[in-house]
């Protein structure tokens, strides 16, 4: 340590008391393209009801995937589909983040939600008629549209399935809480 940096400390404390010595050469802090918290919390929450509106929660572990949270995006939904929905969707005096940094905030902070891969949906039905699509190249406008609209009424069909599902797990739950509930008013009662 130099002469100079031992004077500027000596002076420092002097002055300032043990007070940790500030660098005020700006930085990534202090500009004003730096990402907010709150910024960063509305994108992830986007991502994440986004997720809860469209994505298929797998039941138990499945091979290929580590995490057993996991939330599969139907293959239609990349994550360049999902960030044109976001900038459509981000009001007028929010700030909308970048594509790369919408992508690795999505990476860090919602690793769970998935893309699905072309052609590994989960469902049979979903595979054929994506193969079915994707091979429409010499066919006519009516077939295109008569597949188009097959696989419509398939995710339609497939929607309220989920919505059933749903309803029926928060039925259980509601189900167990309530015997748990009882459970524990017997307990109680015997205890006395």
């Amino acid at each position: 340590v130099g002469e100079d940096r031992i004077y500027r400390l000596a002076k420092h404390y002097c002055e300032n008391g043990l007070t940790p010595i500030e660098n005020h050469s700006g930085g990534r802090r202090e500009t004003k393209h730096v990402l907010s918290f709150k910024d960063a919390e509305n994108t992830v929450n986007y991502i994440k009801n986004y997720a809860v509106d469209h994505a298929l929660a797998l039941p138990g572990r499945v091979p290929g995937y580590w995490r057993q949270d996991v939330l599969l995006l139907p293959s239609s939904h990349t994550k360049t589909f999902v960030y044109g929905r976001y900038k459509e969707a981000v009001l007028a005096d929010d700030r909308t983040v970048g594509m790369s940094t919408f992508f690795s905030l999505w990476q860090q902070l919602a690793p769970n939600v998935l893309c699905c891969k072309p052609m590994t949906d989960l469902c049979w039905e979903c595979q054929k008629s994506m193969t079915l699509i994707y091979r429409s190249v010499n066919i006519t406008e009516e077939q295109k549209s008569e597949r188009l609209i097959r696989m419509e009424g398939h995710l339609e069909r497939v929607r309220q399935e989920r919505e059933f599902y749903k309803a029926l797990v928060r039925d259980a739950r509601e189900v167990c809480q309530s015997l748990q509930n009882v459970q524990l008013i017997m307990l109680y009662q015997i205890e006395q």
